[in-house]
């Protein structure tokens, strides 16, 4: 069934190159000039044919205009639809800004993932305000001298860089909010019915305590001067633009169809009810997007043609009249669009490998060693085997990938699997944990798979595995502390391993080709601690991990064990990647506190008491996860409770004489060895 979609999209003349959207003339000679010229109020039919993809037909031409790519105008129109706005600014905020405006928020949005923060703060503002470059506020800030290199440099002065993994979802700060608010005012201020870049400028003026601030302080700017220039540009701009709309020439009604023809139409017969419906939808001010759905060749195209000629009749309603109207019934989307849009949807590598994605490929080592610490020879093997699969060098009926993690608790193994899903997959979601413990038994297979003999565990219900996979085939898979589950698990696991699939109790296959299996397990926890204290940094390393492959054996079947791409020793960590794992931790924890607009930084006093305090050989960095929570959390907590830590405050934590953990305020000294992450 072809699938099509009328609906009005912005149509600015030529002439009036400069117009912004939503933007009307006061004077009633303008309001009947705009009305004769095909405003940015006019609908605009637009035929999509291509019914193939799910939401194509909602993408209109005017935001390929915009200047952004198919990629982000899809991404964003998803994320909108499944609700991740919730946590952003409402979206009607944004009705009123000018093209400049939007690529101000898209810039902020991109130097926010470059600095690897989790927020959107009035220094990112700033930043896409000077990159943007052709609108008022850009002109401003560079006739004062003020670039974008200089700005980044004072904005990681101040703020510093983030752990480098930024979350897909990030919120505006409460002052980036109000920045948004005061350009909203600024604009009704000044008598203007949109939001441009100059009005972005003069609300950012309004937070003078904001790290926008300080960097235009420690540039030189003078506020007063920014507002000043930025006032009087945004009022000149604005009086050309109404001295252009009063007097443009007035254009008639046309109707520009694929072949580029305009004003050649073949009657319509048959379909005046539905010329009648298009037309009274269209004249609604809101609800007007009518869809024309049917089968090919019944004339939908010729609605439309209908519709132009009857708006060049007069025969529509006065909100239809002088309207333009345009067909584009071809395929608006090629194949590499296709690729480009399931990649942003589900965030898997379906395209080609680019030049690019070959750079990123080469560093997956150095970008997973920026979470799991220490870890070297779990992090090259996984590296290899993702290189291998995304070159299409693998077999491709298997698993990306299949290993098992062995080691004591706290090293790293799960949080190398969440990395993972992290880096390849686009999120921490893309993983299916299933807690081997829960499977000790030989008849909870089945929930495994699902059963289809009444009375069994897991009868009438889909398989926890198998169903998990189906509906979201691209994850990795994390079978935790495996050595628990029942020896029939693993009976199970080895169509998996070999074959890349398992069939349900449906008799449904499920595929595994698109995801990497990991195994934890603590077996041989007891080898490295009576002999391999050492482990992974001495000559010894490999009569030890020799020792646990051993002791792996006594446990499972060597059909099992021959299946996996490799067994991996995790290695206990030392005091110095301990410390590293504290600061991931703690930058983290900042992170969460800018989004509450309060600065933390804590003195090299604490941070050695927390890694003296946080360092266990038997419990690697969970211990020291908890002696954070203890230390800097609590106290933290406790004072904010209280009142005495607010919104906008700068905190410094720091330790006593008597090794106490104090709460200064950032105005009152402390250390000068501070941390700020």
């Amino acid at each position: 069934m072809g699938r099509v979609l009328v609906q009005p999209t912005m149509n600015v003349p030529a002439s009036v190159a400069g117009q912004r959207h939503g933007q009307f003339p006061e004077s009633g000679k303008a309001k009947e000039t705009l009305k004769m010229t095909c405003n940015s109020q006019t609908p605009v039919l637009r035929i999509r044919g291509f019914s193939g993809l799910r939401g194509s037909n909602a993408l209109e031409d005017s935001m390929v205009k915009s200047g952004h790519d198919f990629h982000s105008k899809v991404a964003s129109a998803i994320s909108v639809q499944r609700g991740k706005a919730k946590r952003c600014v409402p979206m009607a905020t944004f009705e009123l800004f000018t093209q400049e405006a939007i690529k101000v928020v898209m810039l902020r949005q991109e130097e926010a993932r470059r600095l690897g923060h989790n927020f959107f703060g009035t220094e990112n503002i700033l930043l896409g305000l000077i990159g943007e470059g052709t609108g008022i506020s850009a002109k401003v800030l560079k006739s004062l001298g003020i670039n974008c290199k200089d700005a980044r440099v004072e904005v990681e002065k101040i703020i510093g860089r983030g752990s480098g993994f930024v979350a897909i979802e990030i919120p505006f700060t409460p002052r980036a909010k109000r920045v948004l608010d005061n350009s909203l005012t600024e604009a009704r201020q000044l008598g203007h019915d949109y939001v441009g870049s100059e009005h972005l400028l003069l609300g950012l003026l309004y937070e003078s305590e904001g790290v926008a601030a300080r960097v235009l302080k420690n540039l030189g700017a003078d506020p007063s001067n920014i507002r000043e220039q930025a006032s009087f540009t945004a009022l000149f701009i604005r009086c050309v633009i109404r001295t252009v709309e009063e007097t443009t020439k007035t254009v008639g009604p046309t109707f520009e169809g694929p072949s580029g023809n305009k004003g050649k139409l073949d009657p319509v017969v048959g379909r005046q009810q539905q010329i009648e419906r298009v037309a009274q939808i269209l004249g609604r001010r809101t609800k007007n997007n009518p869809c024309l759905i049917g089968e090919p060749g019944v004339g939908k195209t010729a609605i439309v043609e209908g519709l132009a000629q009857r708006i060049a009749n007069g025969d529509v309603p006065k909100t239809t009249e002088w309207k333009k109207v345009s067909t584009s019934s071809g395929p608006l989307v090629t194949d590499a669009d296709i690729q480009h849009i399931v990649s942003a949807w589900t965030g898997i590598p379906v395209e080609e490998v680019s030049t690019d994605e070959s750079d990123c490929l080469l560093k997956i080592e150095e970008t997973l060693h920026k979470r799991v610490i220490g870890q070297d020879a779990a992090v090259k093997a996984i590296s290899r085997a993702i290189c291998s699969a995304r070159v299409r060098l693998k077999n491709p009926k298997q698993p990306i990938a299949s290993f098992i993690f062995l080691g004591p608790t706290g090293v790293g193994k799960s949080e190398l699997a969440k990395a993972l899903a992290t880096y390849y997959f686009g999120s921490e979601e893309a993983t299916i944990q299933l807690d081997m413990s829960e499977f000790m038994e030989s008849h909870t297979v089945s929930k495994l798979i699902g059963s289809s003999t009444p009375g069994n565990v897991g009868y009438a219900k889909d398989g926890q595995l198998t169903e998990a996979v189906r509906c979201s085939p691209y994850n990795v898979v994390l079978f935790d502390e495996i050595e628990k589950a029942h020896p029939d698990v693993f009976n199970t696991l080895l169509q998996i391993f070999e074959d890349g699939r398992l069939t349900d109790s449906k008799g449904t296959a499920v595929e595994f080709k698109n995801t990497v299996l990991l195994m934890t397990s603590n077996i041989g926890r007891n080898v490295m601690e009576k002999g391999g204290c050492q482990i992974g940094f001495d000559p010894d390393y490999d009569r030890i991990k020799s020792l646990v492959t051993e002791e792996l054996r006594q446990y499972f079947r060597p059909e099992f064990l021959n299946r996996l791409d490799e067994m991996i020793v995790f290695r206990q960590l030392t005091k110095a990647e301990v410390k590293k794992i504290g600061d991931i931790m703690l930058k983290k924890l900042f992170e969460r506190l800018k989004a509450k607009d309060i600065e933390l930084r804590v003195t090299e006093r604490l941070m050695d008491k927390v890694v003296e305090e946080g360092y266990n050989l038997c419990y690697g960095a969970r211990h020291l996860r908890r002696a954070i929570m203890r230390l800097l959390e609590d106290n933290m907590a406790e004072k904010m409770l209280a009142g005495e830590i607010k919104e906008g405050d700068s905190v410094i934590l720091d330790v006593n004489s008597d090794g106490n953990v104090i709460v200064l305020n950032g105005s009152s000294g402390g250390d000068s060895r501070v941390n700020q992450y």
